[in-house]
């Protein structure tokens, strides 16, 4: 699935090639599971994801970067799409996992840099209730664009 997600984060630098970064993010997570009736049976997940990652900067200006750290996500409400009908009920109000990434930041200005990621989260936790099966976990691959101020 394609979705969308916003957020901030904060870094807390511990050195030039270390840093200490969290997130706070709104993000649609999802699934497709089949059809039924013709039709595709789609889970969206609205979440609040809280990563907290350990940055590594390289390169000849530090400009290039590696994370990895927990995250652990908040579900808001989950909607089976094709039938428009919410499903939260049938899920985990929370959800844990391992957040990490690679990007790169430009610096525009003196106090202003741009920055583009790939950042991947993989769940630890079943997310379904009274799941009687295999574990059905959140993973979610994203390209991030932003602004650092």
């Amino acid at each position: 699935m394609v979705e969308y997600s916003g957020g901030a984060f904060g870094n807390y630098y511990l050195s030039e090639q270390w840093s200490l970064k969290l997130k706070a993010i709104y993000e649609r997570k999802g699934y497709a599971e089949g059809l039924y009736e013709n039709r595709e049976t789609d889970v969206a997940f609205n979440m609040i994801s809280v990563p907290v990652t350990a940055n590594f900067y390289f390169g000849n200006s530090n400009n290039w970067y590696i994370n990895l750290g927990p995250y652990i996500g908040f579900m808001i409400a989950a909607k089976a799409t094709a039938f428009n009908v919410d499903v939260t009920r049938l899920f985990n109000s929370t959800d844990f996992g391992i957040a990490g990434g690679i990007g790169y930041k430009l610096p525009i200005g003196e106090n202003l840099d741009v920055f583009a990621e790939i950042d991947n989260q993989t769940g630890l936790s079943d997310i379904l209730i009274d799941n009687p099966g295999s574990a059905v976990r959140n993973n979610r691959l994203s390209f991030n664009l932003g602004i650092v101020f």
